[in-house]
């Protein structure tokens, strides 16, 4: 569940999408049915590219193209991510707040142009972006955190990160 929650933030994927992911939407450079390739979402943040893709595809490994790429019910989905959201201060956080959070950290953090965040959120109106962007919702959300919230989240980040791509887990040191 929490490679899910990652990969949803990280390419801002809408309620539900990552639950229906299957091995073969994995694949690199396939168009869709079409022959246009801009359905297609580069695992390209600065803070998960080295090692998202990698975890992706040690999760395929040994599923066949039309299996399910994450085995999770959207029901303990749900109720797990909400229950992980009042566990860290944030009450009523949703599973669609990923799609929001991905693109207002984005911009927050000015790893993407607003044409970016657009084209990536796949959302065709500006008035769409300016709604799922909301940079100040961010900060708000973030400042209700209790400061160990905080922390947790960057060392469960950092572990994540080190046990996915090989490295020795940081929390063990």
């Amino acid at each position: 569940m929490a490679l899910l929650v990652l990969l949803s933030f990280d390419v801002y994927l809408r309620p539900g999408e990552g639950l229906t992911l299957k091995a073969k939407n994995l694949d690199d450079y396939v168009p869709d049915k079409t022959g246009v390739f801009n359905n297609s979402l580069p695992l390209d943040h600065p803070r998960t590219q080295k090692w998202l893709g990698r975890a992706l595809e040690k999760l395929k490994k040994g599923k066949k193209e039309n299996d399910l790429l994450f085995n999770v019910e959207a029901e303990k989905y749900r109720k797990a991510f909400e229950s992980a959201g009042a566990w860290l201060g944030l009450p009523g956080l949703r599973t669609y707040q990923l799609r929001h959070g991905g693109a207002a950290d984005d911009l927050l953090t000015k790893t993407r142009e607003y044409a970016a965040v657009k084209d990536r959120g796949r959302w065709r109106t500006d008035s769409s972006v300016r709604r799922y962007g909301k940079v100040g919702k961010v900060q708000t959300l973030l400042n209700k955190m209790p400061r160990w919230a905080l922390d947790y989240c960057r060392r469960a980040e950092a572990s994540m990160e080190a046990v996915l791509s090989g490295s020795k887990n940081p929390l063990s040191q």
